[in-house]
């Protein structure tokens, strides 16, 4: 099979070239993966201080939505009992 010159482009490629090629290859992402480090660990942070507020968030929610519902039931109850006096028995008497 004869030499492809296209493909080679008149250089030599023996294999502690290919070999350092990929080490650095390999060394590069590396060192950009621990350049970013530091952005995703903020990132990080702020994902998890974002869950800690909604949390918040939301146990404030329900702590403001519970005397709500309690008033509800305390003013049904109340206008139950307003009906009940002002309408008398509300079971039927037998004859």
């Amino acid at each position: 099979m004869e030499p492809r010159p296209w493909l080679l482009m008149g250089f030599q490629m023996d294999q502690a070239s290919i070999v350092g090629f990929a080490l650095t290859y390999i060394f590069t992402m590396a060192g950009v993966f621990i350049m970013f480090l530091p952005a995703i660990f903020v990132f990080a942070i702020l994902l998890v201080l974002a869950g800690i507020l909604r949390l918040v968030g939301f146990l404030l929610t329900v702590a403001a939505i519970r005397p709500l519902i309690r008033l509800g039931r305390h003013i049904r109850k109340s206008l139950q009992e307003f009906w009940a006096r002002s309408h008398g028995p509300t079971r039927l008497l037998p004859h």
